[in-house]
């Protein structure tokens, strides 16, 4: 059920969101539809009431739960149902759980997504009659196949088996669907092409899912490839990405038939993916990201990853892979500087609300247990005012490489204490987390003096204890 959040449920809130929904009724026509030359100012009404939903409903956590799309929500119809001597928003929560309950009798439905990769397509040949050198390079190219498939396995992430759908002395090209088209176009593809299915009630929320999903893997091997690892570049018109592995355009199947999902690829589309394809730079596994030789550290996050039974612990691991992604896939030093920024303040923040003094303080605590070294918290001091003045002023000139360097750094401190976290202290929940990290970074002395007091509360509420 839709509902305020209780900070919400005061005057403030109904004062705030009934002149919105009155002002988005006089768009209105008397039949019932909605005013075409309106329709630019009725978007931006319709975005500032769904961000006033978003913050102040638990209307986010409902169609997560629902596994849907507020897309699939019919708003047009709620404000049709909406009379001018109706309490605006009560009507407009009414009518919305109406449509809620409607929707939570939908089948959920399997939706795929293949993702071309550009990494060099890797199989792992029979070894039987092989000697010598030629034995020795397919062994490493098994293990290498071994390797990146375990870190796929805790996203349930596959690599499509491909096959040419198109037998030019048989079939008419022009008769294939448009999904046939481009398996016959990934057939040829000589990177690989990862396939991630979802179970959604709409394909907007299974894209994101399965988008998610996929961008977390890829930080995962970056933070692999690229974790406590710094970068100096020369020259002009740097290129400060750390890991180039991307992606070509993703699509969409329907698993419930064999490939008949009908978004109609014309011919003139299917030259443009191939000429995609065609131009992106394959990596090899082994030779650019070397990845056999992380295969230990490999082996003990994916056991980490994969023993992680609580939700909201794994949600919060999983977004913070998505951002080392796209912080360590960023061209722009100043860009790259602040999204490695933005993934400490995620893993300290998203475990409980702190404000910034505090966020500072245990960045400092955390970094303290990797590297002693107190001319580092200085400079995590000049690094968040550089972040201020990126934010607030857009000024990108005092960003260097170093302060992308340390940044990334602290973000590589940060992520790998939260794994290290789950490993070593068996933490099992965010609150564990941030209990954790409040006390880390405590002399013994106190940490004692804290279990006294614990030990103490623990006897207080025991029943059995006379008191």
């Amino acid at each position: 059920m839709i509902e305020l959040n209780p900070e919400f449920k005061c005057e403030k809130t109904y004062k705030e969101l009934n002149p919105l929904i009155r002002d988005i009724l006089d768009t209105r026509k008397d039949d019932g539809t909605f005013q075409s030359k309106a329709f630019l100012q009725f978007d931006e009404f319709e975005n500032l009431l769904f961000n006033h939903l978003f913050e102040k409903t638990n209307l986010k956590n409902e169609l997560n739960n629902l596994k849907i799309s507020f897309e699939s929500i019919p708003y047009l119809n709620i404000l049709k149902k909406i009379d001018y001597d109706d309490n605006y928003f009560e009507k407009f929560i009414e009518l919305l759980n109406d449509d809620i309950n409607r929707l939570r009798n939908l089948n959920l439905k399997e939706y795929s997504f293949l993702f071309p990769l550009n990494i060099k397509e890797l199989k792992c040949e029979e070894t039987s009659g092989l000697t010598g050198e030629r034995l020795k390079f397919v062994k490493n190219k098994c293990e290498t196949l071994d390797i990146f498939e375990k870190i796929m396995e805790p996203f349930d992430i596959q690599s499509i088996e491909k096959k040419n759908h198109y037998n030019e002395k048989i079939m008419d090209y022009d008769k294939l669907s448009g999904n046939e088209k481009i398996l016959d176009i990934v057939s040829c593809y000589q990177g690989k092409v990862l396939k991630i299915s979802c179970d959604a009630r709409d394909s907007t929320y299974a894209w994101n899912r399965a988008n998610f999903r996929f961008e977390s893997f890829l930080g995962l091997l970056s933070f692999i490839c690229n974790r406590f690892r710094l970068r100096r570049s020369k020259g002009r018109n740097i290129d400060f990405r750390f890991f180039k592995v991307k992606t070509g355009t993703p699509f969409m199947f329907d698993d419930e038939s064999d490939i008949s999902y009908k978004f109609f690829l014309d011919e003139d589309d299917s030259e443009e993916f191939k000429r995609e394809l065609s131009e992106l730079t394959l990596i090899d596994l082994d030779s650019d990201l070397e990845i056999r030789s992380y295969s230990k550290i490999c082996n003990h996050f994916h056991d980490i990853i994969k023993g992680i039974e609580n939700s909201k612990l794994l949600e919060v691991l999983y977004g913070a892979f998505s951002l080392y992604y796209l912080a360590t896939s960023e061209k722009k030093l100043e860009y790259s500087f602040f999204k490695f920024w933005i993934i400490s303040e995620y893993l300290i923040k998203g475990s409980s609300k702190r404000k910034d003094e505090e966020l500072l303080r245990l960045i400092k605590r955390i970094v303290k247990f990797y590297k002693k070294d107190e001319l580092l918290n200085k400079r995590i001091d000049f690094l968040y005012k550089k972040r201020n003045k990126l934010v607030h002023e857009g000024e990108t000139d005092s960003i260097q490489q170093d302060d992308r360097n340390l940044s990334k750094l602290i973000a590589d401190c940060l992520l790998d204490f939260y794994l290290y976290s789950i490993y070593h202290f068996k933490v099992n929940n965010l609150n564990d987390f941030n209990f954790l990290i409040t006390n880390i970074g405590k002399e013994a002395n106190n940490l004692d003096n804290d279990l006294k007091i614990l030990d103490q509360i623990k006897e207080w509420k025991n029943p059995k204890v006379l008191r």
